[in-house]
């Protein structure tokens, strides 16, 4: 059976057992090490790596912080919300889709050369997870290749 890495020290490979006990790097608590001596060894190469995964987790912390809505929805409950919002604005869409690619005034017809570019990102207004996307829709050019 191979390593299981969650259980194993990042360092040498060695897997936790009754006699090796694994612990998290104190910094980052993102890699394990078997001992202090994998650790220091291992030190120079994870020291960089280990205070951008703290600022990373200082970051998410923040974010949760600010907005406890991002960790109240699980990623099926996200979904179910995203599904919701597109079938409800999707007449929208498509319509502003239409007007911006096909403008009869102008005798264009950009459906070959241009498309729309719709971006969602986190109302953090939102009071209901059907409200929780607040949406961009850009107009964007292309070149179609044959």
């Amino acid at each position: 059976m191979g390593i299981n890495e969650a259980q194993a020290c990042c360092h040498c490979g060695k897997e936790a057992s009754s006699t090796c006990l694994i612990r998290l790097c104190t910094g980052c608590r993102s890699i394990r090490y078997c001992s202090r001596e994998c650790q220091a060894v291992s030190w120079p190469s994870h020291k960089q790596d280990c205070k951008t995964l703290q600022k990373e987790a200082a970051e998410i912390k923040k974010m949760k912080e600010w907005n406890p809505k991002l960790t109240g929805l699980s990623r099926i409950e996200t979904k179910v919300a995203y599904d919701k919002w597109m079938k409800r604005n999707k007449a929208i869409i498509d319509s502003m889709v239409l007007h911006a690619l096909l403008r009869p005034k102008e005798k264009l017809d950009m459906v070959d050369t241009h498309g729309m570019l719709l971006v969602l990102v986190h109302n953090l207004e939102a009071t209901t997870p059907e409200n929780f996307f607040f949406a961009s829709l850009r107009l964007t050019s292309y070149r179609c290749l044959r």
